[in-house]
C-alpha cells in the first residue's frame, strides 16, 4: 500500500472513533440522568398552559404553574408572560399592577412580535383605557409595525376588537404604518428608476 492510502485510511478511523467517542458521551449523559437539563420543556409547559385555559372552566391556578414552568425553562417568552397577564387580568375586573408588569416583561423580551403580534394588539388594544402611557406607547410602535410590513394581517386583527376606543386609536395607528409602507415603496421605486 502507498503512503498516502495508509494514512488516509488512519484519518479516516481516528474520525470514527472521534465520532464514535461523542455518540456514547451523549448517550451515558441522557442515561445518567444528565438528560434532564438538556431537553428543553418549556414548550411542553406552554402547550398545558393552553390547554388548561381552554378546559371549561378554564384551571387558572394550573395554567399559571405550567406558564411560570415554562418561563423558568425560557425566560424570554413573550407569549408566556402575556400569558400571565391575561391570566391575572382574567381573575379581575381590571388590569392589575402584577398584570400591567407582565406585558411590560412581554414587550422588553420580544417588542415587535413577531409570534405573539396578532394576540397582543388585539389585547392591548381591547384594554386600551386600562393601560400604562408606556404600554400604549408599545402597543402603538408593533401594531404600526405590523401595519408596514403585514397591512392584513394588521386591518384583520383591528377588525376583531370589540372596545370602540381601543378600535379607534388601532385604526388611526394602522394608517400610519400604511403610510409608513407607502413611503417605503416610493423610495424603492425611486432607487430602482435611478
Amino acid at each position: 500500500m502507498k503512503p498516502s492510502v495508509v494514512y488516509g485510511l488512519k484519518l479516516s478511523a481516528a474520525a470514527v472513533l472521534a465520532g464514535a467517542c461523542v455518540l456514547s458521551a451523549g448517550a451515558a449523559a441522557l442515561t445518567l440522568g444528565g438528560g434532564s437539563e438538556l431537553m428543553d420543556l418549556a414548550g411542553l409547559h406552554e402547550n398545558r398552559a393552553e390547554a388548561l385555559l381552554a378546559e371549561s372552566p378554564s384551571n387558572t391556578e394550573a395554567a399559571v404553574a405550567e406558564t411560570k414552568a415554562a418561563l423558568a425553562q425560557a425566560p424570554m417568552n413573550a407569549a408566556a408572560w402575556a400569558r400571565l397577564a391575561y391570566i391575572d387580568r382574567s381573575r379581575s375586573t381590571v388590569m392589575t399592577p402584577a398584570a400591567l408588569d407582565n406585558l411590560e416583561r412581554s414587550y422588553a423580551v420580544a417588542p415587535y412580535g413577531p409570534d405573539i403580534s396578532r394576540w397582543r394588539v388585539r389585547y392591548m388594544f381591547e384594554h386600551w383605557s386600562e393601560l400604562t402611557p408606556s404600554l400604549r406607547t408599545q402597543a402603538s410602535d408593533e401594531l404600526r409595525v405590523l401595519s408596514r410590513y403585514r397591512g392584513g394581517v394588521a386591518r384583520d386583527t383591528i377588525r376583531t376588537i370589540e372596545n370602540p376606543s381601543g378600535r379607534l386609536a388601532a385604526e388611526m395607528i394602522r394608517r400610519l404604518g400604511q403610510g409608513d409602507a407607502r413611503r417605503d415603496r416610493e423610495a424603492r421605486e425611486a432607487a430602482e428608476a435611478a
